[in-house]
């Protein structure tokens, strides 16, 4: 049974709700109250939001949402459109559309190949309803949604949330193995009319990585590249073709973060180009460009060797800028010390109890609220609910569970309100079959998450719980041999790691207090002080105040070995600086 009401339902209740208030009322189901002995009986609830309609069927179980005010309008059936045009008719295409994609440089075999149509929009920026051409987006073979794209003036909307790559019902890759990805739907089409196949477009530009609404909505949707991941894996090369500016590298950087750049090329066009759409519009034999941009593609280095020249932009750009992006945890007193950059691992220690996991903690929340970063959580101590109940206690500085001790609980209405903020921002890496976690299963977690939410940050704490190899008799060398690995992952995906680790040789002072452990404190290999980028102590004094002490740093730019001082506050769940300025409320 179909549960979703059609479209000429949703339009019979809409129409209805727009002379109701705001709220929720009861009313007649289009679908199912003609058919029953009380034609009268009122089943359908009905609520009306400023924007949208949302309805349901207390007896035929029907449902759905429209917009409250009709946006746009697109043909049901994009194969058999209702269109005065009989002349364009099998195809879907007035001709005012034919004629908007020949200047384009789009023939009309091309649009059918991607099942373009002719539509009827209302345009924000026209502020009237306008002819328009709807570019279909398809899920599992069947249209869930569509781009439509004015053709009096640059003006776009989309029918709902698109979370999919256009054109990918194309995809042959039995014609050829390689798929490429661009920025729009015309500069797929473009490469179509250049006889390369296998071309699609991400639903958004290069606002497609964007964030959610502080509501959890999608304001541009991430999960295209995971919808189609299966076939993305199977490909031999991904050819990575956005536009030639600076939010077009972005996105080219982006994509190939997440795909993984050994199996990315980048297409290159010509200078006074800026998308393959533009080579096809401006050259005569644009068609032999594009063809010519696709055979001279350039690899992502990843691997073997290469001439110095190959890397001199580089060395300027590190020149002029440093290592990567250089951000600063939000806790003033340790930026000297210590930053956080991509590519890199660090490894955090401390007496049990000193803090040390809710110190990485205060840098996410940072670094979320700051950068607006995505963190990966594997803490194999703490069971995601409580974790996410002490997050949500440190962003709003207050108690999440009853305590005696000084300050205020977090109330309801507060959790009800920083959990979307959670969702979007935390994610975890959680085993819960009551296996131990291998270091395998831990690395292709991190990857799996990296290609699906695009995560920056990833935490491992502490690494004691992932298992051994039962071959790997010798600790030393699996110790060696994990952090390694977790190094080149932080490298190949442009992740900063962080590493948390319990010392084992706690020396005491002859006063009772414990010594602060280092690197070589941690047992099993001195390659915890070796490997890392960065080495962290979390050490609390017995004031109260915390040295959060360098011992280890690779790349004096982005910190240097010392020592600083910083203050952890029970009552508010906040740590703060030497200055005592505490971190900033969740808001």
């Amino acid at each position: 049974m179909d549960y979703e009401f059609s479209n000429d339902e949703k339009s019979v209740i809409r129409a209805d709700a727009q002379a109701k208030p705001r709220g929720t009322y009861r009313t007649t189901c289009p679908a199912c109250s003609q058919t029953r002995k009380n034609k009268r009986a009122q089943c359908l609830s009905v609520t009306v939001y400023p924007e949208r309609v949302v309805m349901k069927c207390q007896h035929c179980e029907k449902s759905g949402a429209t917009f409250l005010h009709e946006k746009a309008f697109i043909p049901p059936e994009l194969e058999k459109p209702k269109f005065q045009a009989l002349k364009t008719l099998d195809v879907g295409l007035t001709e005012a559309g034919i004629e908007f994609l020949t200047q384009r440089a789009i023939s009309l075999r091309t649009a059918q190949v991607f099942s373009v149509a002719s539509s009827t929009a209302y345009f924000r920026e026209l502020g009237r309803d306008g002819p328009a051409i709807a570019l279909p987006y398809m899920v599992g073979g069947k249209v869930h949604g569509h781009k439509v794209r004015c053709i009096l003036q640059k003006d776009m909307i989309c029918d709902r949330a698109l979370s999919s790559l256009f054109g990918i019902q194309n995809i042959d890759l039995g014609e050829s193995e390689d798929i490429i990805i661009t920025e729009g739907e015309f500069d797929a089409m473009a490469f179509y009319e250049a006889e390369v196949l296998n071309a699609v477009s991400v639903p958004n530009g290069s606002s497609s990585f964007s964030r959610s609404n502080d509501d959890g909505t999608a304001k541009a949707q991430l999960g295209f590249l995971w919808e189609h991941k299966e076939i993305i894996d199977k490909a031999k090369r991904i050819l990575i073709a956005t536009d030639t500016d600076e939010a077009g590298d972005k996105l080219a950087e982006e994509l190939a973060r997440r795909i993984g750049k050994h199996r990315c090329w980048r297409v290159k066009y010509p200078e006074a180009c800026k998308d393959a759409n533009d080579v096809l519009m401006k050259y005569t034999d644009g068609k032999q460009r594009l063809r010519k941009a696709v055979e001279e593609a350039e690899i992502w280095p990843v691997e073997g060797l290469y001439e110095a020249q190959k890397y001199f932009i580089d060395v300027i750009d590190l020149y002029e800028n440093g290592f990567g992006e250089k951000v600063t945890t939000g806790l003033a007193a340790i930026d000297g010390i210590f930053s956080v950059a991509p590519g890199l691992l660090t490894v955090v220690t401390g007496i049990p109890g000193n803090g040390k996991s809710t110190f990485v903690d205060q840098i996410m929340v940072n670094l979320a609220r700051s950068k607006d970063y995505v963190s990966a959580i594997c803490s194999f101590e703490n069971p995601p609910a409580v974790h996410i109940g002490k997050l949500a206690a440190m962003l709003a500085q207050k108690h999440f569970f009853d305590t005696t001790e000084y300050g205020d609980k977090l109330t309801r209405k507060e959790l009800d309100a920083i959990l979307p903020y959670i969702h979007r921002h935390f994610k975890f890496v959680h085993r819960d079959d009551g296996k131990k976690a291998d270091l395998a299963w831990v690395v292709e977690s991190i990857k799996t998450a990296v290609f699906r939410w695009g995560v920056q940050i990833v935490v491992v704490d502490p690494y004691n719980y992932i298992a051994r190899p039962a071959k790997m008799e010798n600790e030393t060398q699996w110790i060696d041999e994990m952090l390694t690995e977790m190094r080149l992952l932080a490298q190949l995906y442009g992740l900063h790691i962080f590493f948390v680790a319990h010392p084992t040789k706690m020396q005491m002072n002859s006063d009772g207090s414990h010594q602060m452990p280092k690197g070589y404190s941690i047992s099993g290999s001195a390659a915890w002080f070796s490997k890392p980028d960065f080495g962290l102590t979390v050490h609390r004094e017995q004031n109260g105040d915390v040295t959060i002490a360098n011992w280890k740093t690779r790349y004096d730019w982005l910190g240097k070995v010392g020592e600083a001082k910083i203050f952890y506050d029970a009552a508010t769940h906040a740590y703060y600086s030497d200055n005592f300025e505490v971190s900033p409320t969740w808001e």
